[in-house]
């Protein structure tokens, strides 16, 4: 399930978001276009939780993805993905804006079944 969709996402270059999660953890996004480079790129920062370690990553381009996070699927108790209404990247600093594309984070159900649906097998 998603457990939440970022809403209010603005042509503003540099913007921040706290999104509470399922188990009372707050997730720290902040969002940077960067217009040399036609992309949004997010840094990423969680507290851990009682079955997780912290984690920060810093400087990641958004992309469209089920989850962005998948290799740390096993460090996080969340996922974190991108869709658009075409499947290409949101190269434009209004594509949030004008809801051409769209950020989620995902519970572990959610991040289970994206593994099943996108990566059967592995």
């Amino acid at each position: 399930m998603i457990v939440s969709t970022l809403t209010g996402i603005t042509i503003a270059p540099a913007q921040n978001f706290s999104i509470p999660l399922n188990d009372g953890t707050n997730v720290q996004i902040s969002l940077v276009y960067r217009p040399n480079q036609m992309g949004w790129f997010y840094n990423l920062s969680w507290p851990g939780s009682s079955s997780y370690s912290p984690l920060t990553i810093n400087g990641r381009r958004v992309v469209t993805s089920p989850n962005m996070l998948r290799q740390y699927q096993n460090q996080l108790s969340f996922g974190f993905g991108c869709t658009t209404v075409d499947g290409q990247e949101p190269l434009n600093q209004n594509s949030f804006a004008i809801n051409y594309a769209s950020l989620f984070i995902l519970d572990q159900s959610a991040v289970a079944a994206t593994e099943s649906t996108f990566f059967p097998g592995l």
